[in-house]
């Protein structure tokens, strides 16, 4: 048996703090999530500087998935449909258990 250690790549790092970074703030609701809350919990759970967690932000709002309000930030709808096509994709059709959301069951 080896004592080698599988680290995750880059790209799965990434992919894994997005998803949890804009899950976090679908927590939020339509009230919104505010910076510093966002920061604060990706320092806590990832030890991410400050500054790291805005570009993070900036890139999903660049894609459309997240956006700023007062009180916060919010996911969009853009970001729900995203959702709906990678549950899709992952398994539903297959006939197997996937987690929704309220919104994702009655979209607007």
């Amino acid at each position: 048996m080896s004592d080698r250690v599988r680290v995750k790549d880059g790209g799965s790092l990434r992919h894994e703090r997005i998803m949890n970074i804009i899950g976090f703030i679908a927590m939020g609701g339509q009230d919104g999530v505010t910076l510093l809350d966002i920061q604060s919990y990706v320092l806590v759970h990832y030890g991410l500087k400050f500054s790291t967690t805005v570009e993070y932000l900036r890139e999903c709002h660049m894609a459309g998935f997240i956006r700023p309000k007062e009180g916060g930030w919010i996911v969009t709808d853009r970001w729900r449909q995203f959702q709906r096509k990678s549950t899709h994709s992952r398994g539903e059709s297959r006939g197997e258990s996937t987690h929704t959301t309220k919104d994702q069951e009655h979209p607007p």
